[in-house]
């Protein structure tokens, strides 16, 4: 696909992770060997081929998207913003976005490693049940991914920025989601959850409307629990965003 292609050309840019370091990872090895799903089929032919550069630094995680996201389907684009993949207790939410919603999939993935990875499922029912959104229309990445030359620990942060940034303008979102705060800080949006959920201002980033959540794992719960009103409001603007009257999707 055209889309992926281009995709996959802006983050080889930044060389975040090589074709040869994805396929021998067990965990992505094995989805490309069991799973024939459009992700898994963009992956291989479109995505990784561009990859093909030499390891430099450590690297993170691919983008996740949906199967109509990049299509001329009409309905709203969300692109979500999670934590950095070294955030204690975030997880790798961008990494197994490719089993939301697939609970076939999800159950091979258990019987062939033997472990029950359970973030999945609070990553699952927050995103898809309690933020009403659609795995079809979603565009998934990690906030700062991109690592400082023969680096395993620093963040190159004006590279993490410009990337995010391109992928922004590439994905023309209707609705941006960060779910805590790296990503936001990465943008120059020096807000705390604290202060953006006691305040009353709306933040746009490139025009573009944008919605704050507790990460739905670690200590984004704690989060979650005290600010659950505000966060029950969160998530009412947004479902009004995206389905309320008046607004058109493209």
């Amino acid at each position: 696909m055209e889309k992926i292609s281009k995709l996959a050309q802006i983050f080889a840019q930044y060389k975040i992770y090589p074709r040869e370091k994805f396929t021998i990872d067990p965990e992505a090895g094995w989805f490309l060997e069991n799973s024939d799903n459009y992700y898994a089929e963009g992956l291989k032919s479109d995505f990784l081929p561009k990859q093909n550069y030499q390891s430099e630094k450590r690297g993170a995680d691919l983008p996740f998207w949906g199967k109509e996201y990049f299509s001329n389907k009409g309905g709203k684009r969300v692109f979500m913003v999670a934590q950095d993949s070294k955030t204690p207790d975030a997880g790798s939410i961008v990494f197994w976005a490719h089993l939301f919603g697939n609970l076939d999939l999800y159950e091979k993935f258990k019987s062939a490693f033997g472990i029950n990875p359970k973030k999945l499922l609070r990553y699952d029912k927050f995103i898809l049940e309690e933020c009403g959104l659609s795995l079809d229309f979603l565009c998934l990445t990690d906030a700062k991914k991109v690592y400082k030359d023969n680096s395993w620990e620093k963040f190159n942060y004006d590279q993490s920025q410009n990337l995010l940034e391109d992928e922004i303008n590439f994905c023309r979102p209707d609705a941006i989601i960060f779910l805590g705060r790296s990503g936001l800080e990465l943008l120059g949006e020096k807000c705390k959850l604290a202060d953006y959920y006691r305040g009353d201002e709306n933040i746009r980033i490139k025009g573009v409307d944008c919605f704050v959540f507790p990460f739905p794992t670690g200590m984004g719960l704690i989060w979650k629990k005290k600010y659950q009103n505000e966060v029950k409001i969160e998530i009412g603007k947004l479902k009004n965003k995206l389905h309320g009257k008046g607004v058109e999707c493209r």
